[in-house]
């Protein structure tokens, strides 16, 4: 599938701009557009999850047509952006940030803790 990315950079609060506003109102990454979109017109789509979701029906190659596969590939693609994505930055950001005398903060230890749950899936 044909893309063309842009770089934002978040350091510069480019994610701020009223033209990235305009795509996710939220003002976070990732956000596509897509020129040929349904019926052939632009969409544009902010969340990992639903711009998986998009690109695996568009694609017509990533997401099973048999419904308890279907399903069951879903799960996945959610469990990835509510947990091992949030979870992963989480304690990039503890162990950069955090000093190693302080990693008995109830944040960090509860993000570490957590993290071997998660890889273990």
């Amino acid at each position: 599938m044909p893309y063309e990315p842009h770089r934002i950079d978040i350091g510069a609060n480019e994610t701020w701009t009223p033209e990235f506003l305009s795509l996710n109102p939220n003002g976070k990454i990732p956000a596509i557009i897509d020129p040929d979109g349904p019926g052939g017109k632009p969409i544009g789509l902010f969340e990992s999850g639903a711009i998986l979701v998009y690109l695996g029906e568009k694609a017509g190659k990533l997401l099973p047509a048999d419904p308890a596969r279907r399903y069951e590939t879903m799960q996945w693609v959610f469990f990835q952006m509510a947990a091992i994505g949030p979870m992963f930055g989480q304690v990039g950001f503890f162990r950069k940030n955090l000093p190693a005398a302080n990693t008995k903060t109830s944040g960090h230890s509860s993000v570490t803790s957590t993290n071997p749950n998660v890889c273990s899936a």
